[in-house]
Parts: structure tokens; C-alpha cells; sequence
């Protein structure tokens, strides 16, 4: 297989190199919040800087990030040849008791607020300047980048509503700047779970991609595109010995489908759930790698980065 380009991708890990020194760097997101803390101010971005091909320094490099969860992607959006980070976020407040329609007490819960995409422009040597940030009244459950206008810039998508798989498209103005969200395909019927960029049909346009289930209540599932695809899934097992973690990746055909999924298995892994997915030559051997993100199903949510390295010549 030939070397693969490496594709801006989506989720809570993405891959790049920050600090331009040749060595692919990772970047994540998280509530830097203890226990069930879910003050505002409490998001951390952490940079793992490579230090050698698949090594990583002992301590990441942080900043707070200006909302507490969300989720991450990367790309040179101002064209200087540096990859920048975006990263939609938002905050969670507690609402307080309320009485129900059949007379009963709810009790006080977490509600996600303060939707927005914030893009963090690369000042060079891994330094971000102060993130632009662009409000958004939905909820923000997936970021990826492409061109999707054809224009030679890399524009911003994002899954808005999992309920609906309703999808949103922030257009690059040419200078690192984007225009307000353009929203397309809301289906009641579906929802959607990740996304994935590629030109998957040869027409020299970025396409988008996104795992979608009739009905849904609830999915472990993300997506990276290569141009190929590849979904981390989560074991349906509960208690007892957590079985392998399986990882399937479909082969792009070249006329825009997709063959049969071949399955690989993360083995040894304590943490069942798959939070995040990325594509990256992690190695330096000119092809791509997988990483995932894994956490626990309870307390106190072990967490760890898995690398699956590709053997593709």
C-alpha cells in the first residue's frame, strides 16, 4: 500500500506536528474538574510532544481551554503552513429541583450550555494565540476539516445534533477566519455518531462521512477517515473481564464504496469504552497509524492511548 497522507481527523486526540520539529505530535481535551465538579473554567487542552517515532515526553504541555468538554480537530486554516487546532466546546450548568407533570420532584442535573467553536491559530515552536470563538446555539458532538467548497481552503464541519444527524459547515473565508454555520440533513429518524473527511468519490472535493443508527439511545462509536475508514467500537460485554476492544477498518474501493470490514482487536485493555479516534504516522515509516482513546466503565475511569501500527509496504 502506498503511503497515505495525513488527513485531518475528529474527536477528543488528534495527531500533528505542533512544534515543527518532524516528529508527529498529540493533542487532546478534557474537564481538568475532579470527582463531579462541572464548574465553568475547569477544560484543559494537553499537548503530548513527540520526543523520538512512537515515543512521547513524560509530561504534556496544557491550557485551559475556554469551555470544559468538547471535542477537537486540526488544520493549517490560516495558511502558513502551521497546523492550527479547533475545538468546539461547551459548558455544563446545574439545573435546579423542578416539579414534573405527574407531581413528582426532579432532582438538580447537569445541562450542557455555552455551545462554541473556538480555533486556536499557531504561533509556531507548539504556542497558540488567544482562540477566535464563534457561538453556536446547538450542541456540538463531532469536528472534522475539509474543503468542502472546492475553494483550496480548509473549511470547519461538525455533527450538531445527534439526534437528528444534523450536520453544520463553518466556510473559510480565505484568511483564517469562518463564516456563520451553513446546516444541512436534519432526519428525525436517525442519529449520528462521528464523522469522517475524505474524497471518497475522486471529484477532487472533500465528501463527509458519519456513522449513523436508526433510532438510537446511545453509541461507543467514533469514525476516522484515511482515505479509507475506520470505526473504534466499544465490546458489549458488562462485568466480568472486559473483552478486546475491536477496531474495523473499511478499504476504500476507489468508485466511492467501501469493502467488507476487516476487524482489529486492542487485547490487554482494561478500559472498555473507545472515546476517540485518529490517523497518523506515528512511526516515521511513511504510512498510516491508528491511535485510539479508551476509558473505563466505572470509577474511577482508568484511561489510556492505544497505537495500532499499520504493516502496509
Amino acid at each position: 500500500m502506498p503511503p497515505v497522507a495525513i488527513r485531518p481527523e475528529s474527536g477528543n486526540l488528534v495527531a500533528a506536528d505542533f512544534n515543527g520539529d518532524g516528529l508527529m505530535d498529540l493533542a487532546s481535551q478534557s474537564n481538568g474538574a475532579q470527582g463531579i465538579d462541572l464548574n465553568i473554567g475547569d477544560g484543559v487542552l494537553a499537548f503530548d510532544f513527540g520526543t523520538a517515532p512512537s515515543q512521547f515526553a513524560a509530561q504534556p504541555v496544557t491550557l485551559a481551554s475556554p469551555q470544559t468538554t468538547g471535542f477537537l480537530t486540526v488544520g493549517d486554516f490560516d495558511g502558513d503552513g502551521r497546523p492550527d487546532l479547533a475545538f468546539a466546546g461547551y459548558n455544563y450548568r446545574q439545573m435546579g429541583r423542578f416539579v414534573t407533570d405527574g407531581g413528582g420532584i426532579a432532582l438538580p442535573a447537569p445541562v450542557p450550555t455555552d455551545f462554541a467553536l473556538n480555533v486556536y491559530r499557531n504561533a509556531g515552536l507548539g504556542n497558540f494565540a488567544a482562540p477566535a470563538s464563534y457561538p453556536n446555539p446547538t450542541f456540538l458532538k463531532d469536528l472534522v476539516t475539509g474543503d468542502f467548497d472546492g475553494d483550496g481552503h480548509l473549511d470547519i464541519a461538525e455533527l450538531a445534533s445527534t439526534g437528528a444527524c444534523l450536520l453544520g459547515v463553518f466556510y473559510n473565508r480565505r484568511d483564517g477566519e469562518s463564516a456563520d454555520e451553513a446546516t444541512f440533513g436534519p432526519d428525525p429518524d436517525w442519529g449520528g455518531f462521528g464523522l469522517g473527511v475524505a474524497d471518497f468519490d475522486g471529484d477532487r472535493v472533500d465528501d463527509l462521512a458519519t456513522v449513523t443508527i436508526l433510532r438510537p439511545n446511545t453509541s461507543d462509536q467514533a469514525i476516522v477517515s484515511k482515505p479509507d475508514i475506520a470505526l473504534a467500537l466499544s465490546p458489549a460485554g458488562r462485568g466480568g473481564a472486559s473483552p478486546p476492544v475491536p477496531v474495523a477498518v473499511y478499504a476504500n474501493q476507489g468508485d466511492g464504496t467501501l469493502a467488507a470490514p476487516t476487524l482489529y482487536h486492542l487485547h490487554g485493555t482494561s478500559e472498555p469504552l473507545t472515546n476517540a479516534i485518529v490517523a497518523g504516522d506515528f512511526n516515521g515509516d511513511g504510512a498510516s497509524d491508528i491511535a485510539v482513546a479508551t476509558t473505563g466503565r466505572f470509577s474511577p475511569y482508568p484511561a489510556a492511548v492505544h497505537v495500532l501500527l499499520s504493516q502496509c509496504e
